[in-house]
């Protein structure tokens, strides 16, 4: 289940007109991730997001196109309805691998941040479905509630930093995922929550 969801997250993020060799590359980038780059028992980044993050850096093409049916007012309505299929369907399973307090927390800061900064609040799919998909694999995230309000609040801080600073390697999602990744396996998730007033 965990490699047939990797491989999911890889077709829906990589470009479909992508190289073969980045479609073979990235997979097997997840694959080394998953089985070599572990603290303990657990993995230490989300191996879809290291597989992509590398063979972008070496020029694969991301498009994030999951919901991306056409342009016509029929192509629109299937859009608007397997985001909607989509959403509801993760939302669900969030709350049954209790994880859905780490997405809230994500986005409830991405749109207050954006709000006050910018003004104003725009929605495309990806920003649903970074943490919706991504941000919350259990292996890679916190169980414990008050770290996961951390680990989702960071996810949305740096990326906004990332975007307003243009300290972009990759690809911001991703970028982000990692760095959130390392926080939490090297316990600084952990420290932010004793120091914080949660």
């Amino acid at each position: 289940l965990a490699a047939l969801d990797t491989g999911l997250v890889i077709a829906f993020v990589l470009a479909p007109s992508s190289p073969l060799i980045y479609k073979l590359a990235t997979p097997i980038l997840a694959i080394v991730s998953k089985h070599f780059l572990k603290r303990g028992n657990r993995h230490i980044f989300n191996p879809a997001a290291f597989g992509l993050f590398l063979t972008v850096l070496f020029g694969a093409p991301i498009s994030w196109w999951v919901n991306s049916t056409g342009t016509t007012r029929f192509g629109n309505f299937i859009t608007m309805l397997t985001d909607a299929v989509l959403i509801i369907g993760m939302l669900f399973i969030l709350m049954k691998i209790r994880r859905l307090r780490m997405a809230l927390s994500f986005l409830i800061t991405f749109f207050l941040i954006r709000l006050l900064v910018y003004q104003e609040v725009n929605l495309w799919f990806s920003l649903f479905f970074f943490p919706l998909v991504m941000l919350s694999e259990p292996m890679t995230s916190p169980v414990d509630f008050k770290e996961q309000f951390v680990y989702g609040a960071l996810g949305a801080i740096l990326i906004i930093f990332a975007g307003f600073s243009s300290l972009i390697l990759s690809d911001s999602f991703l970028q982000t995922l990692l760095i959130v990744n390392l926080s939490f396996s090297f316990g600084a998730i952990k420290k932010l929550v004793k120091v914080l007033p949660l």
